[in-house]
C-alpha cells in the first residue's frame, strides 16, 4: 500500500510542476511581448513635405562626404542615404511619415546582399538609422 501512496503523491507533484511550468512561460512569454514594438506619433513627427525636404538635405550632406571615406563610415553613410531615399519614396506614394519610416526599414535591407562590406548586423544598423532618423523628423 505505501507503494502505491507514494507513486500517485509524486504524480500529482510531477502534474502540479507540470502546470506551474506551463504557467510560468506562457505568462512570462506574452507579458515580453506587451509594448515590445514602440511606436512614432505621427503628431510627433514633421509634416510630409517638411520632411522631404529635410531627408533630401540630409542625403544631400551625405553625398558630399562619401567620397573622402572608406570601409565601415562609408557603408553606414551610405546605409544611411539609402535609407533616407526609401523614406522619401515612400512619403512620396502617400504614405504617411511614421509608415514611411517603418517600410522603408524593409526597403533598405534589400541594398545589395552579396556585397562584402555590408555589416553582419544590418538590422541592428537599420533599427540604429531608423531611430535617428526618427530624432531628424521630431518638430
Amino acid at each position: 500500500m505505501n507503494k502505491m501512496y507514494v507513486k500517485r503523491g509524486f504524480q500529482s507533484l510531477a502534474t502540479l510542476f507540470f502546470v506551474l511550468g506551463v504557467m510560468f512561460f506562457t505568462a512570462t512569454h506574452a507579458s515580453a511581448q506587451v509594448g515590445a514594438i514602440p511606436t512614432v506619433e505621427a503628431t510627433d513627427l514633421q509634416a510630409p513635405a517638411d520632411a522631404v525636404t529635410t531627408l533630401k538635405n540630409a542625403v544631400h550632406q551625405i553625398h558630399q562626404v562619401l567620397p573622402g571615406l572608406s570601409g565601415v563610415n562609408l557603408t553606414e553613410k551610405t546605409m544611411r542615404a539609402q535609407y533616407y531615399k526609401a523614406v522619401i519614396v515612400h512619403i512620396g506614394a502617400g504614405e504617411g511619415v511614421p509608415e514611411s519610416l517603418l517600410m522603408a526599414k524593409k526597403s533598405a535591407i534589400i541594398l545589395d546582399e552579396t556585397k562584402p562590406s555590408l555589416p553582419a548586423d544590418i538590422e541592428v544598423k537599420l533599427e540604429q538609422i531608423y531611430w535617428e532618423t526618427v530624432a531628424l523628423l521630431e518638430v
